[in-house]
């Protein structure tokens, strides 16, 4: 522990340089992870790294949710708050992060829900297959009392989450065929996060799956390491994806929120009317990068199949179902049983 809490230190020290000796003050290219100014006395600029793992591309869900909150933090602050974005996992892999923001040596990053799980049981619930139908019902559901009290489960862990955005439903792409029933998938070599859920997940339909960092997906699935993975259309189209697999079938099977946390070191070190603006600018940055996901979608997928991806959306949705009931007996214990009926009942 006292190595990586070192390693981190480390890492955030040579962002830091990286960022004074860049040159770059704008903005619109910010975002939050570690403080490099918190002097209230003087009335200095406070201005904090926000860190998340994929590309800095314009079109990726992580950049936009990040630089959104970025602007919204600077214009809500009247520049006396400023915000840096470090993509690429400059900072570490997920998982390295929450770790980080733990020892207070990461401050903020965007995440997934889906290495969360390991730390914040609560967060297995919306790792479930197939537990929202749609976007507006993930929204209802995440925006209200069950999903702060997701977030604020995180809080004994020494974390602070702000505000939901998304990654959007995760889709299967492979290299081997079109899956229309859960037997396509069957003896395929699928990439699974790092989670047990969805490791099970892929075991109930017989796959073989294979954890695997996201630093390694494109490779391996390239090189035939994996036949296949499931992943958002949006970071299909923003990393390339289209390029190595042939087919795209639009499963839904796993819903992928975001969300924006912050060490609760410096979170507790903030005043009052800094808190209310990271609470204000990360919700107002989920919605509008929501808004893109969705506007971008039917575009991106577009763009794919002129590059020759075969997209197919006939999937047996009901036969999916049936094959991934037991993940639900076996994690609805582990998520807690309580807070699980209540969101069954709620999603009714």
């Amino acid at each position: 522990m006292f190595k990586k809490n070192v390693f981190n230190m480390l890492v955030i020290l040579i962002a830091i340089i990286g960022f004074l000796t860049s040159g770059e003050s704008s903005a619109s290219n910010s975002v939050v992870v570690a403080q490099l100014s918190n002097n209230q006395a003087t009335g200095e600029i406070k201005t904090f790294l926000l860190g998340h793992i994929l590309s800095a591309n314009d079109d990726d869900p992580y950049q936009v949710f990040a630089t959104n909150f970025a602007k919204n933090v600077e214009e809500m602050s009247a520049g006396k708050m400023k915000i840096q974005v470090i993509p690429n996992a400059q900072l570490g892999g997920e998982r390295d992060m929450m770790e980080g923001m733990q020892f207070g040596t990461i401050q903020m990053c965007v995440q997934t829900n889906v290495n969360t799980g390991i730390f914040a049981s609560k967060f297995l619930a919306f790792d479930l297959p197939f537990i929202f139908n749609n976007a507006a019902q993930a929204y209802k559901i995440l925006d209200g009392p069950l999903g702060r009290e997701v977030l604020d489960s995180l809080e004994p862990l020494g974390i602070k989450g702000l505000a939901w955005g998304e990654g959007g439903f995760r889709h299967m792409i492979n290299k081997v065929r079109p899956i229309r029933v859960p037997s396509d998938v069957k003896g395929l070599k699928f990439r699974s996060l790092e989670n047990p859920l969805y490791v099970d997940t892929y075991k109930a339909l017989g796959t073989n799956p294979t954890p695997m960092a996201w630093t390694e997906t494109f490779t391996a699935l390239q090189q035939g390491t994996i036949d296949g993975m499931d992943i958002p259309i949006n970071v299909i189209k923003a990393n390339r994806f289209y390029e190595v697999a042939k087919y795209l079938s639009l499963t839904s099977h796993f819903y992928s929120p975001l969300y924006i946390a912050m060490s609760k070191n410096i979170w507790d070190s903030l005043s009052a009317e800094e808190q209310s603006i990271m609470m204000k600018a990360a919700k107002k940055a989920g919605d509008d990068e929501r808004k893109f996901v969705q506007q971008n979608e039917e575009l991106a997928i577009n763009m794919m199949k002129a590059q020759g991806l075969q997209v197919n959306s006939d999937v047996d949705f009901a036969a999916f179902g049936k094959a991934l009931s037991p993940v639900y007996e076996k994690y609805k214990d582990k998520i807690g049983t309580e807070f699980f009926n209540r969101l069954i009942q709620a999603l009714k």
